[in-house]
Order: C-alpha cells, then structure tokens, then sequence
C-alpha cells in the first residue's frame, strides 16, 4: 500500500529509481572518456594549431604561420606528390574491397551456398588474430615459406621475399590489406543481410525472382544504407591509412611504399613536443579537405541510392 502510495506521488518506484542509477553510474565513465577524447583533445588539437612555443616554453599564438610551414613544407618534398597519389589509389582499393567485394561475398554468406563455412573463416581469421601475430606469421610467410617453394617447386628466385623485393612489396602489401578488409565489411554485411524480412524474400522466391534479382531488388536496398555509411566515412583513409607498414617495416618501410598517413604518424611518433603545434596544423588541414568532400559525399549516396520501398 505505501509503495503504491509512494508511486503515485514520484511516478516511479524504488526498483526504476535505482535501476536508473545504476545505469548512470555504469556509463559515467565512457561517457566521460568519449567527452575527453572527442571534446577535450580535438578541441586542444585545434587551439594549439595557432599557437607555439616562446620563451620559457609557454605557448603564445602564432596565427596561420604553422598551416604556412605545413603547405610550404610539403609541398617542397619531392616525395609528396607520388605519395599523395598512392594514398588515393588505396583509398579507392580499399573502397571496393570494403564495399563490393565484401557485399557480393556476404551475399555468398547468406544464401548458405556450399563451402559457405570454409569462406566465412579464411576471410574473418584476420580480424580475430592478434595483428601482431598476424604480421609476424605474414612476414615470415611472404619472406621465408613462399620464395622457397616458389625456387624449389617451379625454379623461380624471389630474391630476398615478396615483402622485402621492389618488384613485389606494394602488391604484397595491397593483398595483405584487401584481404583483411574484406573480412571487416562481410561481418558487418552479413549481420545487415540477416535482419532483411523473410516475408519479402519468399514471397520474392514465389514470384520468380531469381539470385541475380532477388540481390538487386531486395538484399541490396535493404543493405544500401549501411554500404553508403561505409563509403562516406572511407574518406578519411586518404590521409590516415598506413596500409598496415608500420606493423612490417617499422620506421624503416621503403619510400615507395609511403602513405601520407605513414608519414604522419612516424613523424609525430619522433617529433618533439615543440613540434606539436606544427603536426596539429597539418591534421587540421587535413580535416578541412575531408569534412566538405564527407558532407558532399553523404548527400550523393543518399539522394541518388536505392530505395527498400
């Protein structure tokens, strides 16, 4: 009797009350660090691009002289234009291999066809393995195992190994990469295609529709959204993707290799904290190329894309 009493006068009872609590209390802490990485940081990142350091290493505001240094400086390397090219040739590898590919292959997944199984692990392995382990195993696969077999089994020399060849490397490299990003984007398509309406595919199935077009008709609309998702974020790989050299190079991957995300994270990994102002620059400009082409590219795949109905 008090509880309903008590019920009537709050809207709510002791048991809510503190289940709410409990679930303030549980996301308080990512919360705070979501706030703190998005916030704080990239809020600080952007402030010290128009700073540096003075005297007694305070920071006073330098205007547009450290985005000046960036362009000035980049622009003079004689490396920035061959790596800027490679950087957008693998985005758009990556684009369909992180979209077409992996939908097509899902679509294998779903369906259930025969060897289904066998598939599903060769291409997920790689995200499940520690990347290091993974790296090492690679390494030693690309270098040692397949140059052997390759002069013992059909006399033909490799030299040092794929990934240590120029000839070999960046298209050793992009296999490496596209394999693994094909297991990422069937993961998140299967679970995509498997919330599609049974209803609409069987009744599909009943009036003819075949693979071809119950794939085109159905599954892809109803997948559509999340591929648009995929390609408009992708953007960002143009400055940001190492193409996985640091985990088998080191500091020391060949110059033909290069990616400007490369680049700027052995640079900023060396870099002293006098040069933070600098490298905070250059990430700000990065930001003003890709959030108008992100914003341009979102309202094109969702203006002129699929629809379910």
């Amino acid at each position: 009797m008090k509880e309903s009493v008590k019920k009537q006068k709050t809207g709510m009872t002791k048991e809510k009350r503190n289940d709410i609590l409990f679930f303030i209390a549980l996301a308080a802490i990512p919360l705070f660090m979501y706030f703190i990485g998005n916030f704080y940081i990239n809020g600080s990142a952007l402030v010290l691009a128009f700073q540096t350091y003075g005297e007694n290493r305070r920071l006073v505001f330098n205007g547009l002289n450290n985005f000046i240094a960036v362009l000035r400086d980049l622009s003079n390397e004689s490396w920035m234009k061959e790596t800027l090219l490679r950087s957008f040739l693998i985005y758009l590898m990556l684009l369909v291999f992180t979209t077409v590919v992996p939908l097509i292959t899902s679509f294998f997944l779903f369906k259930r066809f025969p060897m289904h199984g066998f598939f599903k692990v060769v291409f997920f392995i790689p995200n499940i393995i520690s990347s290091v382990v993974t790296a090492t195993s690679i390494k030693f696969m690309a270098d040692r195992v397949i140059p052997g077999v390759a002069l013992d089994w059909f006399n033909k020399d490799l030299g040092l190994g794929l990934l240590s060849e120029n000839d070999t490397r960046f298209g050793t490299m992009m296999f490496i990469r596209l394999w693994f990003s094909i297991g990422a984007g069937m993961l998140l398509n299967v679970g995509v295609m498997n919330t599609t309406d049974k209803n609409v595919v069987e009744a599909g199935v009943i009036d003819g529709c075949g693979l071809f077009r119950e794939f085109w008709h159905i599954v892809l609309p109803h997948c559509y959204k999340t591929l648009a998702l995929g390609f408009v974020f992708g953007f960002g790989l143009i400055f940001t993707e190492d193409l996985g050299l640091y985990s088998y190079y080191g500091e020391a991957a060949p110059q033909n290799l290069w990616t400007i995300g490369y680049v700027f994270l052995v640079n900023t990994k060396n870099a002293s904290e006098y040069l933070y102002p600098y490298y905070s620059a250059w990430g700000m400009l990065e930001s003003l190329i890709i959030i108008p082409l992100t914003f341009i590219a979102r309202y094109a795949v969702m203006r002129f894309g699929p629809s379910e109905e």
